[in-house]
């Protein structure tokens, strides 16, 4: 205890449990460290009065008993390490420092945690940008309400967690949430899982199944890619849409269901109705709410708080140390265009992560074309054409990706948000020459 006195910290010492408690009561401490003999008490006890408290304090354990069972009982208390005796000072040094380190990580994620929560009540979404922040005052008004929503936004950007606060800050936060990717099923299998079957509808129909938006009953049912909708679903979505009422494949009564819908779509609805592909009955019912999600690169603000978000993800994950970002980093992350939006930063943290073995997150940890910012072309409002279609930033998004990811359709399919039979298809609508990228 005088060392580290000596050395300037604030140190206090007891040799009981309440003593301990007494201590913490009167001064604010960061780290508690205790042997498992107490008077009147165990140290084991100590940790779980401490974990109890909810306070943000780190425990460490020295202990002369070599049973890996006691240690592993503290750890199981809430201890953070633990230390046999005889250990050197060493030791105990760098695991105050290692100890020190995660509380900086858990302040951080606390302190943005609860900022988001004061703020937006939004604990999982991470964004400082005032465009993000109108957005949040947007959710907090709908929510409440049952109105259909229609989320927008390019693949990445986060239209699922939109859609997540949406239900959590309903007052159907307590039913379920069930989300479906309309484009990851053909179109007869998509109407056997939203509105379910009755048993000897087809060959495979041995009994009843429910469909989601019965499972979704008192909760919200969410439809992502909804763009993908043949005219027929829509037109029963359209029918649920105006009546409450489901029918099962095969059934002969309908079904009253109570279910919010939340659709979300990467594809220009508008260019699908004059293409015919959409129904514009459809499409003015579903956009009672419309919330556009914009792209990560015209919200630069938000791209470093998300890298360091992923990075403090993975690195739990992992479980490895905390790492900084350089400011060299930084300026590269906020520069690039990032036509994968959040999922590919998210994605490109996490890889760096596994392979970085040092403190530091450098230029040299970067992806090759995120450093030299060539291969995602610039395609910001201030440099692209006034009439751009959005199939033509989606196209040029696919091509970007295809080249940074030599062509791997699976990994580009994921990058983007889509399912891999969705890219083989756009890759052929856009008339994309694989050969010549």
């Amino acid at each position: 205890m005088d060392y580290f006195k000596m050395k300037g910290d604030f140190v206090k010492g007891s040799t009981s449990v309440k003593g301990a408690l007494d201590l913490l009561k009167k001064d604010r401490f960061d780290i508690v460290i205790t042997d498992l003999k107490l008077e009147e008490s165990s140290g084991i006890e100590l940790i779980k009065i401490v974990k109890s408290s909810k306070k943000n304090i780190e425990i460490i354990v020295v202990t002369g008993m070599s049973s890996i069972d006691i240690a592993i009982e503290a750890v199981r208390a809430g201890a953070f390490q633990y230390l046999m005796k005889p250990f050197k000072l060493e030791e105990l040094e760098l695991f105050i420092e290692k100890a020190y380190e995660k509380l900086g990580l858990e302040k951080e994620v606390s302190s943005l945690r609860e900022k988001l929560i004061d703020k937006y009540n939004f604990n999982n979404i991470i964004a400082v940008s005032s465009v993000m922040e109108s957005i949040f005052q947007k959710i907090k008004q709908i929510a409440p309400t049952d109105a259909s929503v229609l989320i927008t936004g390019e693949s990445g950007v986060g239209k699922e967690l939109i859609a997540r606060a949406i239900h959590y800050n309903s007052l159907r936060r307590d039913g379920p949430l069930m989300p479906i990717n309309c484009s990851a099923l053909p179109d007869t299998l998509l109407e056997s899982e939203l509105f379910g079957f009755k048993k000897g509808a087809f060959t495979d129909a041995s009994a009843d199944k429910k469909g989601k938006f019965e499972m979704a009953e008192g909760g919200t049912l969410f439809l992502d890619e909804i763009g993908e909708l043949s005219l027929f679903t829509q037109v029963k979505l359209l029918r649920f849409l105006e009546t409450k009422e489901i029918m099962p494949i095969g059934g002969t009564h309908v079904i009253k269901v109570d279910t919010r819908l939340v659709f979300a779509t990467n594809t220009d609805l508008k260019t699908a109705i004059e293409q015919k592909k959409f129904r514009e009955d459809f499409y003015y019912r579903i956009k009672v709410v419309n919330l556009h999600i914009p792209p990560l690169r015209e919200r630069r603000e938000d791209i470093f708080p998300l890298a360091n978000h992923f990075m403090i993800e993975y690195c739990r994950k992992y479980g490895k140390a905390l790492m900084n970002f350089s400011s060299e980093a930084i300026e590269k992350l906020e520069n690039y265009n990032w036509l994968g939006n959040v999922r590919e930063l998210k994605n490109i943290i996490e890889n760096i992560v596994i392979f970085n073995s040092s403190e530091s997150i450098t230029c040299s940890h970067l992806p090759e074309n995120i450093k030299t910012g060539n291969a995602a072309p610039d395609i910001t409002r201030s440099t692209l054409p006034h009439s751009v279609e959005l199939k033509e930033i989606e196209k040029m998004a696919i091509i970007a990706n295809l080249i940074e990811y030599k062509k791997n359709h699976t990994k580009v399919a994921k990058v983007l948000g889509i399912s891999r039979p969705t890219l083989l298809k756009k890759i052929k609508l856009y008339e994309i020459n694989e050969e010549e990228l």
